[in-house]
């Protein structure tokens, strides 16, 4: 009988050192593919943060989100022009990858430093009444001494600093842009 019990450790022991080799080895494996994934991941990153188009950027005419916001947008552009692309969803894939990353582009992306000025101004109600004449009504106001921010040089809503803006945005070359 006690032939049996020692057997039984003995298979034991055995059995839980061939389970550790395997698990052992397995993790291995495992932390392996998960170094790849990773360093897959970080690649795509790279790829899809670059602030210059680039050639693995893959375009998805008609998403979803660019259906849903279309309204909104028409009626912008109406009012106005607020001149935002839709259809800018941009996608990077890797062959052996299951990661698929997504951004939106060219959402805000200003072609130069005018648009760049422009654009957030366009949002505000005084650009659009500057445009129409009213600045020597916010002028003749702003003599006023309760009113004085609306002058010409005191109210600036949506003013964007050109030159405090990334280079690729400031650069003339066509390399930049």
């Amino acid at each position: 009988m006690n032939k049996h019990h020692g057997q039984a450790i003995i298979e034991l022991v055995m059995a839980l050192g061939v389970m550790s080799v395997i698990l052992s080895f397995a993790l291995g494996k495992l932390n392996e593919s998960m170094i790849a994934q990773h360093g897959h991941l970080n690649k795509l990153r790279a790829e899809i943060f670059q602030p210059i188009p680039q050639l693995q950027w893959q375009h998805k005419p008609n998403d979803e989100f660019s259906q849903r916001v279309k309204p909104v947008v028409d009626a912008l552009n109406a009012v106005v022009q607020f001149d935002l692309p839709m259809n800018n969803v941009i996608q990077v894939h890797a062959e052996y990858s299951p990661y698929k990353l997504a951004r939106l582009s060219h959402g805000w992306q200003a072609e130069s430093s005018v648009q760049l000025t422009q654009r957030p101004a366009q949002l505000t109600a005084s650009y659009h009444l500057k445009n129409m004449g009213f600045n020597a009504v916010f002028d003749g106001i702003g003599h006023l001494p309760i009113a004085k921010e609306l002058r010409n040089k005191s109210l600036v809503l949506g003013k964007v600093d050109a030159e405090i803006t990334p280079f690729e945005l400031r650069c003339l070359d066509a390399s930049c842009q």
